[in-house]
């Protein structure tokens, strides 16, 4: 009789020796059954990396190619049975011993076990079987929360995920830096913090020959995974919150990366549109509608002659929209005018040495404070250490705290980010019309000056999309 082999590992070892050896082991144990029995092993099925157990709420459990072409080969004939060395490396899983049982059964293929007494041509034995797959699935759960327990402890010491992938930045032990990889990040984090696109610095760095770990070239999307990982800073997240301070050295300093971080994850970058890279200088929440029981956030769109226009959309139009849709003017003039604006404004109150010398690192640390502040008062509530009017007047006064130092993180940010940038009116225009200065860094000058462009609505003498230089409201930083 033609049988097949499976083996199956729920997770590769951190060598590929030691996952070779834990699969050869099931194997040759299989052959020694097979061998006993007078079976031929005509195939072998492994399934490395892979588990069997469906998680809670899912509706089937993971996909295993090598399972799945066994029970083909079943079904067309080619083997008559399956070998493995225990019934919880075949199956954990309810759903997937009915669809075994039913396809040896119909096929009339036998199961046979290593480890386990199993017979499922008797229908006591296979009573047995399935209270077997039910001890398996309860060890899947008991496994899988204590590696969840271990992960966690690791992650609040600060110390790295064991196996997987390494970290684009670090060698294979996920702690020493690889300085090739690093240097590669800090060009990257300069770049973007200067104004550049993502887009831009991904066509940089794969023009200079860098390479992913996979040794394929970089996306904005990888590359954004990356540069938005706290591990970067020296940080440990478990479950996308940071823990705890890692064992690992910083490839960028915390407050450089928390700056980097405000800048990928800053809602005007990326698109207009979905699927439209965003060209536009006012989206994002700069420009917005004048209307006082509106001021929603302006897009672009064209009309039937492809004049593109600022628009307040209505949700009619465009569902989800908080718009009123009564706001309309054309892009092209009012970011012209927007731009003569800026460079009319008096720059000498923009202390630069300020904005260079701004403790971000400080701040930072002191909104920390009190945020901790904050936690603790609800935990003393919470114990009835005081009572809901002293908490509720704490939270408050803390509250406000955080709030006034949130501003402060985002005006030093701000002025960081433009500190380079031309300071007077014909320095600025210039800086302004050269090529190589990118939208970002456009927007950063803008974001440091202006709070928001108010367009109001157009008198009857003109049309609903004119350019008045009198519909425009400019509000400017103090």
């Amino acid at each position: 009789m033609d049988v097949g082999i499976y083996a199956r590992l729920s997770l590769a070892k951190t060598t590929a020796e030691a996952t070779d050896e834990a699969v050869d082991r099931q194997e040759a144990r299989c052959r020694a059954l097979a061998d006993a029995k007078g079976w031929h092993v005509a195939e072998v099925y492994p399934d490395v990396d892979v588990g069997a157990y469906r998680a809670p709420g899912k509706r089937k459990p993971p996909p295993r190619p090598e399972f799945e072409r066994m029970l083909h080969d079943i079904e067309i004939g080619r083997i008559n049975g399956v070998v493995f060395a225990k019934l919880d490396r075949l199956v954990r899983d309810h759903g997937d011993f009915e669809r075994v049982l039913a396809v040896c059964e119909a096929h009339k293929a036998v199961l046979a076990s290593v480890a386990d007494p199993l017979d499922t041509s008797t229908p006591h034995g296979e009573a047995m079987a399935r209270m077997g797959v039910t001890f398996a699935r309860l060890e899947s759960q008991t496994t899988g929360q204590r590696v969840a327990a271990q992960r966690e402890q690791a992650a609040r010491a600060g110390r790295p995920t064991p196996g997987g992938w390494r970290p684009y930045g670090f060698e294979a032990d996920q702690v020493t830096i690889r300085e090739a990889e690093a240097a590669v990040l800090r060009r990257v984090a300069d770049g973007l913090l200067a104004g550049k696109s993502l887009t831009s610095v991904v066509r940089e760095v794969n023009a200079a020959g860098a390479r992913t770990v996979t040794g394929r070239p970089f996306s904005t999307q990888n590359l954004r995974k990356y540069l938005l990982a706290p591990r970067l800073a020296g940080l440990r997240a478990y479950r996308g919150e940071v823990v705890a301070d890692a064992v690992w050295p910083a490839i960028i300093q915390r407050e450089r990366w928390e700056q980097l971080v405000a800048v990928l994850t800053d809602p005007a970058r990326g698109h207009n549109r979905p699927g439209r890279p965003r060209r536009w200088l006012l989206v994002g929440g700069m420009a917005r509608c004048g209307y006082d029981d509106c001021g929603a956030a302006l897009i672009v769109t064209p009309d039937g002659n492809g004049v593109h226009a600022y628009r307040c959309t209505s949700a009619h139009r465009t569902p989800g929209s908080r718009g009123c849709g009564r706001i309309s003017v054309r892009a092209r003039p009012l970011e012209a005018l927007v731009a003569e604006l800026v460079f009319a404004r008096d720059w000498r109150h923009l202390d630069v040495q300020a904005a260079r010398a701004t403790d971000e690192t400080g701040l930072a640390a002191e909104q920390a404070a009190a945020k901790a502040r904050l936690v603790e008062v609800g935990r003393l509530h919470a114990r009835g250490r005081i009572g809901i009017e002293e908490w509720l007047a704490q939270r408050d006064e803390i509250a406000v705290q955080v709030a006034e130092l949130q501003d402060r993180l985002d005006d030093a940010r701000r002025a960081a980010a433009t500190a380079d940038a031309p300071q007077s009116s014909e320095e600025l225009r210039a800086w302004w019309e050269d090529d190589d200065t990118t939208l970002e860094q456009k927007r950063a000058v803008l974001d440091r000056m202006l709070v928001a462009v108010i367009i109001r609505p157009a008198g009857r003498r003109h049309g609903r999309t004119s350019m008045d230089p009198d519909r425009v409201d400019p509000i400017w930083r103090a």
